[in-house]
């Protein structure tokens, strides 16, 4: 079974909120944006130096509740799918009782940081990765 991990925490500001009292769907997409470098940072990678980045490639979110003005959560993540030159990520939005808000399934692709093409994910990190779809995100 994969295991998730907590990336990211977030508080549903009242500034944050649409006329209807509800998060705002861009505060949603800056929540699950923040979570996905948290995450890589989490995992110990860091792009720089000229090495391969991860890039998103393709975001999928779906709302499944509302999240109102003081609503407080957190975002777990789990690596999803590891491919030659991209990783699938999924990211899970639950207030603090436990509630799925929303969900983000989010796709990167990693490119050479010079030509800005496509590349194969540097080997350590995808054994890494691979190893994350069963074992805990730690």
């Amino acid at each position: 079974m994969t295991e998730t991990r907590v990336v990211s925490s977030f508080v549903a500001h009242t500034w944050l909120c649409d006329h209807f009292g509800h998060l705002n769907v861009r505060h949603y997409a800056g929540a699950f944006d923040d979570a996905t470098f948290i995450f890589w940072d989490g995992i110990g990678f860091r792009p720089g130096d000229g090495r391969p980045m991860p890039v998103t490639l393709e975001v999928k979110t779906a709302f499944k509740h509302e999240a109102l003005a003081g609503t407080v959560g957190r975002i777990t993540a789990v690596v999803t799918k590891v491919g030659q030159k991209s990783v699938g990520l999924r990211f899970d939005m639950h207030d603090a009782e436990g509630t799925l808000l929303a969900s983000c399934d989010v796709i990167e692709v990693f490119m050479d940081a010079t030509s800005r093409q496509s590349c194969a994910i540097p080997d350590a990190l995808r054994n890494r990765l691979e190893a994350y779809m069963t074992q805990p995100l730690v």
